[in-house]
């Protein structure tokens, strides 16, 4: 899979995001190094789900095109906090990456909630026989400097679908049919 086709994907599974906008946002990336930078079209390269993992999180953390570059920098940095509930542990990106590469661990996740209103981000599993009980991953900065104090700030989400990311790693490792991911047993 090249950059052009997950932005297609992007645009396709999630309609809240433009083509022109998944776009916009990728050439501000690779110009910030942090996406491939070579090529177009036939000689585009491929890239990995570390990559892939890299334009979901800066999509769903910088609410404007503008400020992806920066953003993106700070939720890459975010790190799981206390011991780890789900099959991924260390940082959010490396989790991302991790189910994207291998949609089979999406399987006991309920959903990704990044917020935008601070650098923090949750994955929620589902526990137990029935998948009634939950989970969570927090993934924080590692930076231990006071911030503003969050109890004043309105904390705004965005949740990501955890079949958006099977259907990228489907899409990565060939395979066509992840719809059990994320589907309660």
């Amino acid at each position: 899979m090249n950059l052009g086709e997950l932005v297609r994907d992007l645009a396709y599974f999630n309609p809240g995001w433009s083509p022109s906008d998944i776009n916009q946002r990728c050439r501000l990336l690779r110009e910030a190094r942090l996406l491939p930078h070579a090529g177009r079209g036939r000689t585009a390269p491929r890239i990995s789900p570390a990559d892939a993992a890299v334009l979901v999180i800066g999509m769903a953390a910088a609410e404007r095109t503008i400020g992806i570059v920066d953003t993106t920098r700070r939720y890459l940095g975010l790190v799981c906090v206390g011991s780890p509930a789900g099959p991924v542990s260390g940082s959010l990106a490396e989790a991302m990456a991790a189910f994207i590469a291998d949609p089979a661990l999406l399987e006991p996740v309920r959903r990704i909630v990044i917020n935008r209103a601070w650098p923090a981000a949750e994955i929620v599993y589902r526990k137990g026989k029935k998948g009634k009980k939950v989970a969570t991953d927090r993934f924080e900065t590692a930076d231990t400097t006071p911030g503003p104090s969050r109890h004043n700030l309105l904390r705004i989400e965005c949740a990501i679908d955890p079949r958006l990311l099977a259907e990228i790693g489907g899409h990565m490792g060939g395979l066509v049919d992840v719809r059990w991911v994320g589907d309660p047993a």
